[in-house]
């Protein structure tokens, strides 16, 4: 069976990657075609393949949940397609978690979208060949060896490396940031045609050298990037992963780099803390064909936009005014009637209001945080409480 996967670790959504896959095509050693069988979600019975899909199948919303390759088979191919032209959305999907290919100025690459998985195949190492313009930069945390202008190869331990290392090939506007052990790599392509590295990096970097030395001392990885499409005027969007970030973000937003701006990457770098350190098994054993929701959503969202807002205060790239606004906004919701831990255990079946997981749960946060204060008599802070969870959930998850 071979699948694309259904939904990625920070989506808390299907996004059905097989609508990318358009007229698979299976061969055996010898090249001869061989037939491939399909299998629909909520369907038992498998049918004969009948590409191609993309947009065909997706007004039809019919998606794959596992094609059937022969036993046989030695060679597939296919094409993928993307979900964002310049100014045009296709397939209504969130772009941070897709593709974009934009011919001599931008591929991003989100590898569930582009490279499925046999579920019976366990931990294949993968090999990937990139064939590329002479002037573009390859930004990825996955092992990459240069043979020359136009061509690497990427490497990955196994599929869920691969899925959670995307990769951003443009023309350079990337600056590196040495941050204690660890190399932070700011990269941009902008619709503007404008570089935006260097003064991100500037404003970015008290705040994620305030992370790097309290939430996120101890785990973070050796090499971590931030990938920026700036659109213009176009949405909004970011999704973390351990070891990089991908942001989909209007360029008006950029102006002050301030606020708003600095908020979602300093959010998403602490996502490190959690969910991708202190984890339950169903984020640490995620699979990709049959995701389940963890009870914890509004814990990783709403204490990372909690903590986000703190870092922010405690870097000095905000003043207190926009900490105060912020709780303020947060407490109408945190006055709603409805169960955040239900809210997360349902996410994939009932999504809204997705919002409260960040909105009220930041205010959980607020109020547990004062009442740890309170009961410790000033001794602890909800900050110590998690340093302390990091310590023991390092290296593995809980139940």
């Amino acid at each position: 069976k071979f699948y694309f996967p259904i939904s990625i670790q920070g989506t808390y959504d299907y996004m059905y990657y097989s609508k990318y896959c358009m007229n698979l095509k299976a061969f055996d050693s010898h090249k001869n075609p061989l037939t491939i069988k399909e299998n629909y979600y909520g369907e038992t019975k498998n049918r004969d393949y009948n590409p191609p899909t993309g947009y065909k199948r997706i007004r039809k919303k019919r998606f794959n949940e596992f094609f059937i390759i022969p036993n046989q088979a030695t060679t597939l191919n296919y094409k993928v397609s993307d979900c964002y032209d310049i100014g045009k959305l296709r397939f209504g999907n969130f772009v941070p978690e897709a593709c974009v290919f934009e011919k001599d100025k931008v591929y991003q690459i989100n590898w569930g979208a582009v490279i499925g998985n046999f579920i019976s195949k366990g931990n294949n190492i993968y090999k990937i060949k990139i064939i590329k313009p002479a002037k573009f930069y390859g930004a990825t945390t996955l092992q990459k060896h240069i043979v020359n202008d136009t061509l690497d190869y990427i490497t990955a331990k196994n599929y869920n490396e691969l899925v959670n290392k995307p990769l951003f090939y443009t023309i350079p506007d990337t600056t590196a940031l040495q941050i204690g052990k660890s190399t932070i790599e700011i990269t941009v392509f902008s619709e503007d045609g404008k570089e935006y590295s260097k003064i991100l990096s500037n404003e970015m970097r008290p705040m994620l050298e305030k992370a790097t030395q309290t939430y996120l001392k101890g785990i973070m990885p050796d090499k971590y990037i931030f990938m920026f499409y700036f659109t213009k005027g176009f949405g909004m969007g970011a999704l973390e992963h351990k070891t990089t970030s991908v942001y989909f973000i209007n360029i008006p937003d950029t102006v002050n780099y301030t606020l708003n701006f600095l908020q979602t990457p300093a959010h998403e770098f602490l996502h490190i803390l959690t969910p991708l350190t202190v984890r339950s098994s169903i984020i640490n054993n995620f699979k990709f064909y049959s995701p389940q929701a963890s009870k914890h959503l509004w814990l990783y969202e709403g204490m990372t936009e909690y903590f986000s807002y703190m870092l922010l205060l405690q870097s000095k790239e905000v003043k207190p005014n926009f900490f105060i606004n912020n709780m303020r906004m947060n407490i109408r919701d945190a006055m709603k009637k409805k169960s955040l831990i239900k809210l997360s255990e349902n996410i994939y079946k009932h999504n809204k209001p997705y919002d409260l997981v960040y909105s009220k749960g930041s205010f959980i946060a607020f109020a547990l945080d004062l009442e740890i204060f309170k009961l410790t008599n000033g001794q602890k802070r909800l900050y110590d409480i998690m340093m302390m969870l990091k310590e023991k959930y390092k290296n593995k998850s809980f139940d």
